[in-house]
């Protein structure tokens, strides 16, 4: 939940895997204290209109 005053922050992220390489947005609270990764792979992009909140 972000506070009023508080601006998400965001970037682009790539986390290596099995000799892969996952790319992927991160978006959290200014003082976010931790993250949960959810990764899915519904065949369409990260950046459809579908994937986005």
């Amino acid at each position: 939940m972000n506070l009023p005053g508080q601006n998400p922050v965001s970037r682009e992220v790539r986390i290596p895997c099995g000799g892969a390489w996952l790319y992927g947005d991160l978006t959290r609270p200014a003082n976010a204290l931790g993250v949960v990764l959810f990764v899915h792979g519904s065949g369409s992009g990260r950046h459809s209109a579908r994937n986005r909140l």
